[in-house]
């Protein structure tokens, strides 16, 4: 028997068939329509926005969400339905709020479970979303996307051999959830197993060309693997998409310095510089291009303003003691000491070079009196125990080579960038 075209109960059911297949598009003109004739109670609403929310349409499905509301408040599918809403909004706080909601009314629901974990995944409660997507997971553990949002958070969690466990049954179904292959390759690479996760975030930059995060990826996994050649490409691909990329600057700096192509280093840390001029990192990284291209004077200055710009910053203040190091000028590496202990008044190497430099002027007694007093603060600094038992200091340094010395003054190779 044909249906009545007008039955609002048919095109209900209809679009309940439709949503069911799939076809979203279709369901949400059968609950347009039924509305239309009629059938205007809160559950069409509420299925027409659960339609709305898969299609995209987030302000109709909020609108529909509210209208809803309006004739049954205390219904706990209008919390779910407003939980995706949120989430698909990026306010995973508020998502969770309602989601929570849910699940006291619905508390074996592990669709609802997922996105819970999901939020609290995005919000960084991870111990908390490894319960909730643990949860799901468990209740369909074939299902691919659970099993890749659990392997998120152990990954976020350290726990790669967790994670790997997880994922290694879809390895070979790469198409059955995006980014299967780089979250396995992330697992395996936490492992230390960097060319099995080079030749997996291969694969999958093979598979998604357009994602940035994962060609820094396998870029980072193919300098553990020593293919530093092999990288290069894909830092560049990632800088012509987005050229203010930081961290794909930073390991092209990388590249250079270890190659070494001083110029190539340079012009990659100025380019830098330019879009993060105040960045501890970038100001790192021009001075060590400054050091290899032989302008000590340069790296000085940028390695000072990364340890002013960030104080604790381990790597600069290395760096800038390492400059003092190789300065021929006691007054400036001495300067160069104190800025260090300005800013990180514990710094054995600095308070050690100073020492040295007190030696070296025939100071052994000031020399001494330093270490005492540094080692009086920080009487857990093994370095300073060491140099001052039995009144033992570093061998003097050098006097300052003069200009008709032969000697090889060229920079030394830099620390690695962090």
């Amino acid at each position: 028997m044909a249906l009545h075209p007008h039955d609002a109960r048919v095109l209900e059911s209809l679009g309940e068939a439709q949503f069911g297949d799939g076809q979203f598009v279709e369901a949400d003109a059968a609950f347009t329509e039924a509305i239309g004739y009629g059938r205007s109670d809160w559950m069409v609403q509420y299925k027409r926005a659960m339609t709305r929310l898969e299609l995209g349409q987030l302000d109709l499905a909020a609108a529909d969400i509210a209208a809803a509301a309006q004739q049954s408040p205390n219904f706990p599918g209008l919390n779910y339905a407003r939980g995706i809403l949120l989430l698909k909004q990026e306010q995973p706080e508020q998502a969770l709020a309602d989601l929570l909601l849910y699940l006291r009314e619905r508390p074996k629901d592990p669709q609802a479970a997922y996105l819970a974990g999901t939020a609290l995944y995005q919000l960084g409660r991870y111990h908390e979303s490894e319960e909730y997507l643990e949860r799901a997971y468990r209740a369909a553990p074939e299902t691919p996307t659970r099993a890749a949002a659990l392997a998120a958070v152990r990954l976020a969690r350290k726990d790669f051999a967790g994670a790997e466990a997880l994922l290694r049954p879809f390895a070979d179904q790469p198409d059955a959830a995006p980014g299967i292959q780089e979250l396995l390759g992330q697992a395996v690479r936490g492992q230390g197993r960097a060319a099995e996760a080079r030749d997996l975030l291969t694969a999958a930059v093979t598979a998604r060309p357009d994602g940035a995060m994962t060609r820094l990826r396998l870029a980072e996994s193919m300098l553990a693997a020593g293919d530093p050649v092999g990288a290069e490409p894909e830092l560049r691909a990632v800088l012509q998409a987005s050229p203010a990329n930081q961290i794909a600057r930073l390991m092209l700096i990388r590249i250079y310095l270890e190659k070494p192509d001083p110029k190539a280093a340079l012009t990659e840390a100025e380019a830098l510089i330019a879009i993060a001029p105040k960045d501890p990192r970038a100001l790192n990284a021009l001075g060590l291009a400054h050091q290899v291209n032989g302008d000590p004077a340069a790296a000085r200055t940028a390695f000072a303003r990364a340890l002013k710009s960030e104080p604790g910053f381990a790597d600069a203040a290395f760096n800038l003691v390492a400059a003092a190091r190789r300065e021929p000028d006691p007054q400036v590496a001495g300067a160069l000491c104190e800025q260090v202990l300005a800013a990180q008044p514990g710094h054995a190497n600095a308070i050690l070079l100073l020492a040295q430099l007190e030696v070296t002027a025939g100071r052994r007694k000031a020399a001494l009196d330093r270490l005492s007093e540094a080692l009086a603060k920080e009487s857990g600094n093994l370095a300073l125990r060491l140099n001052l038992a039995r009144g033992y200091l570093p061998r003097a340094r050098s006097p300052p080579r003069n200009a008709s010395s032969k000697t090889d003054r060229r920079p030394q190779p830099p620390t690695p960038l962090s």
